[in-house]
């Protein structure tokens, strides 16, 4: 995984929005989950498809951080998402 991958929601997932924060619970496992600020700025930002360059160039207008930071720091975040199923690596 690196900065040009694509990354889209789990669709299967039920969904709800709470104090600006997502829950989520997968219909497969039964598992649930929080996301925390980031993780629903990502969410949010991933209406469609989405290279992980790009959604960092999104959080960075929003979030004092730089690009290669950002990079650096969402990438292994992400990875968790895609192992659990709550995002998808394209």
């Amino acid at each position: 995984m690196n900065k040009d991958t694509m990354i889209s929601r789990n669709p299967e997932l039920i969904v709800s929005q709470i104090d600006g924060e997502f829950l989520m619970m997968g219909i497969e496992n039964n598992a649930y989950y929080h996301l925390n600020e980031i993780g629903s700025a990502i969410w949010s930002l991933l209406e469609d498809t989405q290279s992980i360059k790009t959604i960092c160039q999104s959080l960075t207008q929003s979030y004092r951080v730089d690009i290669e930071t950002c990079e650096k720091d969402i990438v292994p975040f992400i990875g968790e998402l895609v192992n659990e199923n709550v995002l998808r690596q394209e």
